[in-house]
């Protein structure tokens, strides 16, 4: 799968990265991944890092499948924070699209074209291992 997550319970975060072409399945199996990862919590903070997509096969339509999706799986009043993280233009463009159809979710999202601002936003993590990779 080319989207990897691990959850810092913890620290309260989940990053997640894509590599290799990216398709509106590959969300998909992310989406219900993540929520059915015990590990998960409501109001955990995420990464979601889209530098290493070398190809984009996600569709318009895919990302509004995946944003009704994830606002059915959502937990009202358990504010978080998700920064996605892209550099190439339709990825960017893709990620803007989720963020606006996202408007009313619980949660605040973010896209940047650089990890280091993305960090910033998502604010300090508390200490704590890392829990170990899982693939979506």
């Amino acid at each position: 799968m080319p989207i990897t997550y691990r959850i810092d319970a913890q620290r309260r975060l989940i990053v997640a990265t894509a590599t290799g072409e990216l398709s509106d399945e590959d969300l998909h199996a992310y989406a219900f991944a993540v929520a059915d990862d015990p590990a998960n919590a409501p109001d955990v903070r995420e990464l979601f890092d889209l530098r290493g997509v070398s190809a984009v096969a996600v569709t318009a339509d895919g990302v509004r499948q995946v944003a009704q999706t994830v606002s059915e799986i959502d937990v009202a009043g358990k504010p978080s924070k998700l920064a996605i993280v892209a550099v190439s233009a339709v990825a960017f463009g893709l990620a803007r699209m989720y963020q606006v159809l996202r408007s009313d979710a619980p949660r605040d999202i973010q896209v940047f074209d650089d990890m280091n601002e993305a960090l910033a936003w998502l604010g300090p993590p508390a200490a704590g291992p890392e829990a170990e990779a899982r693939p979506s």
